[in-house]
């Protein structure tokens, strides 16, 4: 997480907390067992997370206009979107909602994440991959 900035390391933080990072020492854990680089896959569970609420062509949208998506997002497609993105965020909803911590307050801070975190590194993958590109 170097390249975040202290505010954006909290939001993702509080969105994806100690329990996240913990997923591997659950009974949940499945093919996680002894996986140790649960930090850098907040990003990850988030940026994919936020790629599903804004949907195919959101990624068009200013950076504003992304962020009233996700405002507008309805909690439970939040909550789906999180679920879907990957096998670490399917585990973690399941373990939230298994100890009733599945809360408003902890799908406002999906939702921040997803406005936070992911508006910021969307340049930096763009142009990763333009560089990338142009190298082959």
């Amino acid at each position: 997480m170097e390249l975040l900035t202290e505010d954006q390391k909290k939001v993702l933080t509080d969105a994806y907390d100690d329990n996240f990072i913990d997923l591997p020492n659950t009974d949940l854990v499945g093919d996680l067992e002894g996986y140790t680089h649960m930090q850098e896959e907040r990003i990850t569970t988030n940026n994919d997370a936020r790629d599903l609420v804004l949907g195919e062509g959101g990624q068009k949208f200013d950076i504003k206009t992304q962020n009233m998506i996700i405002d507008k997002t309805p909690s439970t497609e939040i909550v789906e979107a999180v679920r879907k993105a990957n096998g670490y965020g399917r585990r973690y909803i399941e373990w939230l909602e298994r100890e009733g911590k599945l809360t408003s307050e902890k799908i406002q801070q999906f939702r921040e994440a997803m406005k936070k975190v992911g508006s910021v590194l969307l340049p930096v993958s763009i142009t990763t991959k333009s560089i990338s590109e142009k190298n082959k």
